[in-house]
């Protein structure tokens, strides 16, 4: 990218590697880990998150990665709280430390299926459910 791109903020830049996965499809992904990422606001302050990192392994998609941005909460109920059960394999409660249960999971495959969110507007379409695959 030239550097007058960068100083002028008319100038289309060119695009990040990212590119959003088809919705309401299921992929057979690799589980890449989670970073911590702040979220800078407006404000000045940081919006504290994690990012989910997954990487398609067959098929059209493969060699795609996505990223699923969560608060870093967890819960049952919460995005993270579902994403780190389908990981581990079991329901997760109250009280549990589950952060060497995901590091474990780090380089292993799973079904992962992508939806947007559903905020208003919904959000990106990113990985939002994964489970272990079937033993065959």
């Amino acid at each position: 990218m030239s550097n007058e791109a960068n100083k002028n903020p008319w100038i289309v830049r060119e695009s990040g590697k990212r590119e959003d996965l088809p919705v309401n499809q299921s992929y057979f992904v690799a589980f890449n880990g989670v970073e911590d990422c702040d979220i800078p606001l407006k404000s000045g302050e940081k919006l504290p998150k994690w990012r989910f990192l997954w990487e398609v392994k067959t098929g059209p998609c493969a060699g795609k990665t996505s990223d699923t941005l969560t608060d870093r909460d967890i819960s049952p109920n919460t995005l993270p709280g579902r994403l780190i059960a389908g990981l581990i394999g079991k329901a997760i409660k109250g009280g549990d430390d589950v952060e060497e249960m995901v590091k474990a999971c780090v380089g292993q495959d799973y079904i992962g299926t992508c939806k947007r969110g559903t905020g208003n507007p919904p959000g990106k379409a990113c990985i939002r459910e994964v489970s272990k695959p079937p033993q065959m």
